[in-house]
């Protein structure tokens, strides 16, 4: 259109060169001209684009891939992020359920390298550090089977950390639970994402981590089970029938209370916090008010946060009264 103006100036025309006019008053070869220009600009845009999907991944959702080096030390596998700021970002829940949190946590780095001492089957260690904290996530973890894995999220300086087994929705993985364990991790927790199948795996992770937590600054006797949705119904039930090794010492479930559970509960049960929306169209809220009075009942300590409306997904009532309250309760008990 420009170009049109150009010309109809250059040749004396008086008439306003709005676009309409620019087109209508161009002589067809002027306008195939124009539509041929236009053509090739669009063509040019469209390969830079494919350039895009050709030579790398250019998927919004995953990890960056500036300013990351990678180094392999035998079977070390080591994701070293170099100066910058790094957002992770995962998904909890479940296919079969409503779609859980979503949640990001964002570390800053300073591009230390840590090296890893307990690296086993090709595991991959992801070192996140800055200038106050040395942040590093161990994953691929076994502790049991081949299906029993885990992922570790903890501070190496320091000691005597509290830790939080975290456990993911129906039809989920470890990776689901990710985004909640950075958000433990940042609050000054071990967190161990893991793999299971059922109560058994559960009380079996706490056990093995129980063995090892001083390897990743934690506690051996302060764990507690973090549960969502079938993750919280799973730990429910790991947290009222652990003994010896594998009891822990709370337990923060969350849309996971059954009315079945309420068959487990003694006095020996740990302490538990309860999150459920009244609304709840996947999990009863009959479960979790039935569970409070049964632990109520055998003087066990259980705290609430309920909501009237929040559905199957209580933490978006209130995001930040939900970790406060999370958070509040793993210091008192851990």
């Amino acid at each position: 259109v420009e170009w049109l103006k150009r010309s109809q100036s250059s040749q004396g025309n008086r008439i306003p060169c709005t676009e309409p006019n620019c087109i209508a008053m161009a002589s067809p070869l002027k306008f195939a001209a124009f539509v041929f220009l236009w053509l090739l600009a669009e063509a040019a845009s469209s390969s830079t684009e494919g350039a895009c999907s050709a030579s790398e991944s250019c998927d919004a959702g995953s990890s960056v891939s500036t300013g990351k080096k990678e180094i392999r030390v035998g079977r070390e596998h080591l994701l070293v992020q170099l100066p910058g700021n790094l957002k992770k970002s995962t998904q909890e829940g479940a296919a079969e359920l409503p779609t859980e949190e979503q949640e990001s946590a964002e570390v800053t780095q300073d591009g230390q390298v840590l090296l890893e001492s307990e690296i086993e089957e090709g595991e991959k260690a992801e070192v996140e550090s800055n200038k106050t904290r040395a942040l590093r996530i161990v994953e691929n973890l076994r502790y049991g089977t081949s299906a029993q894995r885990a992922d570790i999220l903890y501070e190496t300086r320091g000691s005597g950390r509290g830790i939080v087994v975290l456990l993911h929705g129906r039809s989920g993985t470890r990776a689901n639970v990710r985004g909640r364990g950075l958000k433990f991790q940042d609050a000054g927790f071990v967190a161990m994402c893991i793999d299971y199948r059922g109560p058994d795996d559960v009380m079996k992770a706490v056990a093995w981590i129980r063995d090892r937590a001083s390897n990743y600054g934690g506690s051996a006797n302060h764990i507690a089970i973090y549960g969502y949705s079938w993750g919280g119904s799973v730990g429910t039930i790991a947290a009222l029938k652990g003994t010896g090794k594998s009891k822990v010492q709370g337990a923060m479930i969350v849309a996971g209370a059954r009315t079945s559970h309420v068959k487990h509960v003694s006095r020996d049960g740990p302490p538990i916090l309860l999150v459920h929306s009244r609304d709840d169209p996947s999990v009863a809220f009959l479960g979790a008010t039935a569970l409070e009075a049964a632990l109520s009942t055998n003087r066990v300590r259980v705290d609430t946060l309920y909501y009237r409306r929040g559905g199957h997904k209580p933490f978006d009532v209130n995001p930040r009264e939900f970790d406060e309250t999370l958070f509040n309760f793993a210091n008192s008990v851990l």
